[in-house]
């Protein structure tokens, strides 16, 4: 996997479209060829490893024809008709909250999108994230357990404010 610069990695992994909108506003670098090609290197990757972020194939593709469409047409054209939170799917949302790194990231995930909660999601829970193969993954994944059961019967405020 090529290295993502921070601007293209803040670009997909915005939870709005907004926020996507205002980063390509920032950075209009995203528009060039070069990014296009990182977002097919990308989207290969993708087809073979499943991404800690929560990536899917589909995702970087639509992401990137946003960038083709906005770089043909302008950014406001490109935009128009793109607007609140990205349409994200469950099983996506899981793995990122699941494998991110960042606390924070795992909050905004379970802030933003709620139907993570949801009691329903926990055999996609076991499905999607499974059991791990060595004892760090496996003491990490169930910490993840533990704080998605704890934002489910405390709430989200006090779930992570145990952990500071």
């Amino acid at each position: 996997m090529p290295k993502v610069p921070q601007e293209l990695d803040a670009f997909l992994d915005a939870h709005d479209w907004e926020t996507s909108r205002d980063i390509l506003l920032a950075h209009p670098e995203l528009l060039s060829e070069s990014f296009d090609s990182l977002l097919d290197q990308m989207a290969e990757f993708y087809t073979i490893t499943v991404s800690k972020k929560g990536r899917t194939v589909e995702g970087i593709r639509e992401h990137q024809e946003l960038l083709r469409h906005c770089r043909e047409t302008g950014v406001d054209v490109g935009f128009a008709g793109k607007r609140g939170r990205k349409n994200r799917s469950l099983e996506s949302l899981i793995c990122c909250f699941f494998f991110t790194d960042s606390l924070e990231e795992a909050r905004k995930i379970v802030e933003r999108y709620p139907e993570v909660l949801l009691e329903s999601s926990n055999d996609l829970v076991d499905r999607v994230v499974g059991f791990s193969l060595t004892a760090e993954g496996t003491r990490k994944t169930e910490e993840r357990r533990q704080l998605l059961r704890r934002c489910r019967e405390n709430g989200i405020e006090i779930a992570f404010a145990f952990l500071r």
